[in-house]
């Protein structure tokens, strides 16, 4: 093992199914990279001997097949140890340990892998519609960019896939803007380029970036920015009274771009004019008597 190899930490896990899906992604390729590949498949290490057949492997063999079993075996309890010291929770310890038998007592790293995948990267018929209700669920907040990392948030807790053209219609339907909705249709028709849902957004996000960097709007001296995804797409969520422009415009006070609305009285910002004015009691002349009485 190289200087360089041993600067790569193994990959770690809390246990929780947040993380699992990088932690399972981060294994792989270590195990790729170290040379361990085979660990992960279950075809190859059908071929895993037991502790007792690797004890009478000769040291040095030359026999094709004994050097294979025995670099197995070799790599699977390397490929064990990694993931034994990555684990930051008891729950992880578990499932390593419910692999470890009389006959391989370092575990198997495959069946922990599945295990893992299995329980928190699902891909049976409940998991695509789990997933599917999620995807539904999921609001366009921000930039199209924004809108991707949101799904593929999602799909990391899955097994299953769903597939550009699945991406682009869930994000289809919930695009209000005429402008983006043309990008999206003008990008399914274009039969030169193939789907790709990552092109797809960041083609959108560049045109919101641009909308936004030519809509200021100011606000009694104010200068507010419409950078938000609502804005973005022909108006506001907001289903309430604004208190600027006293209308069902989409909008609160502070993000309302519309001008203030006139008072019922004619006025729009000096609320006092029109009002009389309150007297002062008279009490100059009072307090004069007062003072004379006092200085005779």
């Amino acid at each position: 093992m190289s200087d360089s190899d041993k600067q790569i930490r193994a990959p770690t896990w809390d246990g929780t199914d947040s993380r699992s899906g990088q932690y399972l992604a981060k294994t792989k390729a270590l195990a790729v990279y170290y040379g361990y590949g085979d660990t992960l498949m279950a075809s190859t290490m059908r071929d895993l001997p037991t502790q007792s057949d690797y004890a009478l492997i000769p040291v040095g063999t030359t026999d094709v097949v004994e050097k294979k079993k025995q670099k197995l075996y070799d790599d699977n309890k390397r490929m064990a140890a990694i993931i034994v010291l990555g684990q930051q929770s008891d729950h992880g310890l578990s499932m390593m340990e419910s692999t470890v038998t009389a006959d391989q007592p370092h575990g198997v790293v495959h069946e922990f892998l599945t295990q893992v995948k299995i329980k928190y990267k699902p891909e049976d018929a409940s998991a695509v519609i789990e997933m599917d209700i999620a995807l539904e669920k999921l609001q366009m907040k921000g930039t199209a960019n924004d809108f991707y990392n949101d799904v593929i948030g999602i799909q990391a807790k899955f097994g299953c896939k769903k597939d550009d053209i699945g991406l682009i219609t869930v994000m289809a339907k919930k695009v209000k803007n005429t402008t983006h909705a043309k990008s999206i249709v003008d990008h399914l028709n274009d039969l030169t380029k193939p789907n790709s849902f990552e092109t797809l957004c960041r083609e959108i996000t560049a045109v919101q970036r641009l909308a936004s960097a030519f809509e200021p709007t100011s606000q009694g001296g104010k200068e507010t920015q419409l950078t938000t995804y609502d804005r973005m797409n022909g108006g506001g969520t907001f289903t309430g009274t604004c208190g600027n422009c006293k209308t069902v415009c989409g909008y609160k006070r502070k993000d309302c771009p519309h001008p203030k609305a006139k008072r019922s009285n004619g006025g729009s910002g000096n609320e006092g004019q029109g009002k009389s004015k309150k007297k002062r009691p008279a009490t100059i002349a009072g307090r004069s008597d007062t003072m004379r009485r006092r200085v005779g």
